[in-house]
């Protein structure tokens, strides 16, 4: 009682993925009692957790994981649980991916759905599902967004509806202090009704919890960027979102 959220891991071990029938009383104890179940990253087995450089790492090495290897295990995940059927006889089942990013996953959904249509025979998906995969990850899937420009401008179109906003505070990754100056970079150009989604009636809605009464913010904490650097926040000053000069500005 009292349990609003539970997490696994993201990578299963061998042998046990996500199209086994393992995780059935899993995901049935979780939709009785409707709570969501989140999937973070570097969570897991196999090489995804054991090839993790850490602190090791050379700067091409924690380049690749952040801007790829996330992703690629994410689309692993999500691929087995859709096309296994998980969310087909579980549809009421909630999966929140956290710290994966958002702009990847449109054209993932579009370009599954193009495969599983294409290769259809006599039935929409051939595979013993009912719906389109875009449509299980809209009945079941959310996913965080903290710095990210491409999904500010897809919410235009798709989105609204299953992204969350995180700063992912206090971990050295997030964008505290900077959280204002991000949503007004990624999210600014938006409609006020996706934004209020976007930014917290979507994470209300996915858990089940009033949104809080509004409170007075107290003053402005002093940040020195030499005590914590993070070269990859990209603030209104530094980077650019716009479709036709993407990128640090200045830089061409």
């Amino acid at each position: 009682e009292g349990l609003k959220g539970v997490t696994t891991w993201v990578a299963p071990p061998d042998g046990l993925e996500w199209t086994t029938d393992h995780y059935e009383r899993f995901w049935s104890a979780a939709e009785e009692m409707d709570v969501p179940v989140a999937m973070h990253i570097n969570s897991g087995f196999g090489a995804y957790v054991n090839n993790n450089p850490g602190k090791a790492a050379s700067p091409m090495e924690m380049a690749a994981r952040q801007t790829y290897i996330h992703k690629q295990t994410a689309m692993k995940t999500l691929a087995e649980m859709i096309l296994g059927g998980v969310f087909e006889r579980h549809p009421r089942l909630k999966i929140v991916l956290a710290e994966f990013e958002c702009g990847w996953i449109p054209f993932f959904l579009e370009d599954m759905d193009r495969k599983v249509w294409t290769k259809a025979v006599g039935t929409r998906t051939g595979a013993g599902l009912t719906m389109l995969p875009s449509e299980y990850f809209t009945q079941s899937v959310y996913s965080t967004i903290i710095q990210d420009g491409v999904a500010g401008f897809l919410l235009d179109r798709w989105g609204a509806d299953n992204f969350l906003f995180a700063n992912d505070y206090p971990h050295p990754g997030g964008i505290w202090p900077f959280s204002d100056e991000t949503i007004a970079l990624t999210l600014g150009d938006l409609p006020e009704e996706t934004r209020r989604k976007v930014l917290g009636e979507n994470l209300a809605r996915v858990y089940g919890q009033p949104l809080p009464a509004p409170i007075d913010r107290g003053p402005a904490i002093e940040f020195d960027p030499a005590t914590w650097p993070r070269p990859w926040l990209k603030t209104p000053e530094n980077f650019t979102f716009d479709k036709h000069d993407f990128g640090f500005a200045g830089s061409r």
